[in-house]
């Protein structure tokens, strides 16, 4: 009993002063609104996407994208995470060498989650990083909706973000986006009677997120409380060689409740500890 009240007080007092009861990180509010492997997609204006991450390891060098949700953590594909793995943010140009690039800053991972509970499995990440970012202009978190009054289901036009493939074979250099629309299950898959759960399917008629771009954001528009803000809605999964179909997207919104409490009391050993040991009444 110990456990759920010290549970229940704390998660209430960190969702009004962090997410204002609604949103994981109450940051994530733009100040101006913000425009925004990406086969047939254009660039990205410079410092248009703040929240945008580029994951790497040592030997490889660029693997993922990710979104910054909060001051300790990125979010990204699950199938994404490697050992040895480091977070650039404040990337537009992935190929521009940090004494030029100076905006641009580097994190070290030190602990990586993926979603698995009771034997379920789903392509989400979420990277500690080393230390909190300190969030300027050109880096802060992508809003993350905790609420229950969105129905992600009415989402039909997103955003996808990426430095992956592009249509002629090659990584792109300069971050780029590419608009795309929710589909129906039959429509990415014609022998395919549902979405598995905790996916959706989005594509458009040219163009399409490629290798590279997993673990990208896929971000819409969505009004919040009398005002509009740009927020996370799907994570790439996968899709087709080609990259040209519809593809593949973990609804983020399914799993808010996890990305929370993996946030909220990984941040602090102790709460973390009680809610993997409960104390016995």
């Amino acid at each position: 009993m110990k456990c759920s009240v010290i549970f229940i007080v704390y998660l209430g007092s960190v969702l009004c002063h962090e997410g204002s009861a609604m949103l994981l990180d109450a940051k994530c509010i733009p100040e101006k609104n913000f425009r925004g492997k990406i086969a047939n997609g254009v660039k990205t204006e410079l410092e248009s996407t703040p929240w945008m991450a580029l994951i790497r390891n040592s030997s490889k060098g660029f693997i993922c994208g990710g979104s910054l949700i909060h001051r300790n953590f990125v979010m990204t594909a699950a199938h994404c995470i490697e050992n040895e793995l480091y977070v650039n943010l404040g990337v537009y140009d992935q190929y521009c060498p940090p004494s030029i690039c100076k905006l641009v800053e580097e994190y070290s991972v030190t602990e990586n989650f993926t979603y698995n509970i009771n034997g379920v499995q789903s392509d989400i990440g979420l990277l500690r990083l080393d230390r909190p970012v300190q969030y300027k202009e050109h880096i802060r978190p992508i809003c993350i909706i905790l609420g229950s009054r969105v129905n992600p289901l009415s989402i039909r036009k997103f955003s996808a973000y990426g430095w992956g493939k592009m249509e002629n074979g090659k990584d792109s250099r300069f971050l780029r986006t590419i608009t795309l629309y929710r589909r129906y299950a039959e429509e990415c898959d014609p022998y395919l009677r549902e979405m598995p759960y905790g996916m959706f399917c989005a594509g458009t008629e040219n163009g399409d997120t490629c290798r590279g771009d997993s673990g990208g954001p896929l971000n819409a528009y969505v009004k919040h409380k009398q005002k509009w803000i740009y927020a996370q809605f799907g994570i790439v999964s996968y899709g087709t060689t080609s990259c040209n179909f519809n593809g593949y997207y973990i609804e983020v919104i399914r799993y808010k409740m996890w990305i929370m409490e993996v946030v909220t009391f990984r941040k602090h050993d102790y709460l973390w500890n009680v809610i993997k040991s409960p104390i016995k009444p």
